[in-house]
């Protein structure tokens, strides 16, 4: 799948910018080296304070994901 933006690095400053896109009506994917941070976002469960969890299910239901893989 295409993706309007891929945002290197799923933290406390990637996840929200990431949401900004998503929620802006671009395609985003997050990528990170911490597989399990990754399957966690891709879950739509939040570690991020200012992203709350139901969001980013919504978010992840949209089409937002997260990948280790850079491709």
């Amino acid at each position: 799948m295409k993706r309007d933006v891929a945002i290197v690095g799923a933290g406390y400053v990637g996840v929200p910018l990431a949401q900004v896109f998503a929620e802006a009506g671009r395609s985003v994917v997050l990528v990170d080296v911490d597989a399990e941070r990754v399957e966690r976002l891709n879950r739509g469960d939040s570690y991020i304070e200012d992203v709350p969890s139901e969001l980013l299910r919504r978010l992840v239901d949209d089409g937002l994901s997260a990948t280790t893989d850079g491709s």
